[in-house]
Parts: C-alpha cells; sequence; structure tokens
C-alpha cells in the first residue's frame, strides 16, 4: 500500500538527489558565493605613527592578538597602486588567536613615512569615517592588566556593563591605542 503513494514521488528523486548537497551546504559557504567574497576575512589597515610600538600594543604584549608574518610592499608598486606617492610600506599583520579559519579579521599596521596627522577621537563621534574598532574576548580583565602595564587605561568609568547585563555579565571597555585610535573591548571579567 505504501509503494503506491510513493510512486508518483519516483521521477523526482534524482532532482532531489542533485539538489541535496547544495541544502547541507553551511549559509556562510552559500552567501559566499551569492556575494563573491573569497573568503570571510576583512583587514583592517592602520597607519601608526610608530610601528613597534603599535605592534607591541596589538600583539601579545598588549590586546593580545597573534603577530603573522609581516611583509614588505615596494614603493614603486604602492605609487602604482594608490597606495603611497612612492614610499615601500612594512607592514606588520595581526589576527585573533581563536579565530575560525576564513572567517577572521586582520588588523594590518604600517607605518606613515612622514608626519601624519594624529586621530582626535576622544569619543567616538568626533570624526566621521571610521571612528572604533570592536573585538570580542572572552575575559576583559587579563587584557587589561597588561595594558595598564603600558599605560593605557579605559575611557570614563569602563569597563561597563552593557544594558541589562549588570556587574557580573557582558562589559565594554574603550581603550585608546598609541595613535588615539578607540579600541571597543567586549567581554565579560
Amino acid at each position: 500500500m505504501r509503494a503506491m503513494r510513493l510512486t508518483p514521488l519516483l521521477p523526482l528523486l534524482p532532482l532531489l538527489a542533485a539538489a541535496l548537497p547544495w541544502f547541507l551546504q553551511p549559509d556562510a559557504s552559500r552567501r559566499a558565493e551569492e556575494f563573491e567574497f573569497a573568503n570571510g576575512t576583512i583587514d583592517l589597515g592602520i597607519v601608526v605613527r610608530d610601528l613597534e610600538r603599535s605592534a607591541a600594543f596589538y600583539g601579545e604584549e598588549g590586546l593580545g592578538l597573534s603577530a603573522k608574518r609581516p611583509f614588505s610592499v615596494p614603493g614603486e608598486f604602492c605609487s602604482k597602486a594608490g597606495l603611497t606617492d612612492g614610499s615601500g610600506l612594512d607592514i606588520k599583520v595581526f589576527r585573533p588567536s581563536a579565530a575560525t579559519p576564513g572567517t577572521h579579521t586582520g588588523i594590518k599596521l604600517m607605518q606613515a613615512p612622514k608626519e601624519a596627522a594624529t586621530s582626535k577621537n576622544g569619543t567616538i563621534l568626533e570624526e566621521l569615517g571610521y571612528s572604533y574598532l570592536t573585538i570580542y574576548v572572552t575575559h576583559l580583565d587579563p587584557i587589561l592588566e597588561r595594558l595598564a602595564k603600558r599605560g593605557v587605561k579605559p575611557l570614563a568609568e569602563g569597563p561597563t556593563p552593557l544594558p541589562g547585563q549588570g556587574p557580573g555579565g557582558t562589559l565594554l571597555a574603550l581603550v585608546p591605542d598609541p595613535d588615539g585610535n578607540l579600541i571597543e573591548l567586549i567581554g565579560p571579567r
């Protein structure tokens, strides 16, 4: 009796079998194809006054990001690509160590070849453009302790509990990097 009910569906089985791999694909994989992104990585370039000082802030001694292989870009290429006026770039790259491969953000630090203006950020609404970077962490205290050793402390009353979280929940701490760029750290103590 049951075989008779399935009989009209038999011609559809090859179509269903062919479509099954597409339905089983992770959503992120489908989205990458639809939007033509090669992967889930977005890198943020930050021009700094002192490359070594900023590398210490963003790296293991400060925020705790993992240093990746640095690289240099020749001045001729920089000029042709519109990156600089002919100056070469030495770039240090940092990534969260716990990031899932293919879905993480990188921070690329490069030193300004000549005197450049410093960020005026005192709060996130004082300048147009990119004004802060958010990093989600598993525990704020170790990071804030490392930063305190470098003379960096949270702005205002931070770390501050997010609305509805209470003192034992998720907190936000806003800290400046050596050039005044704001970093928003979010996580529990």
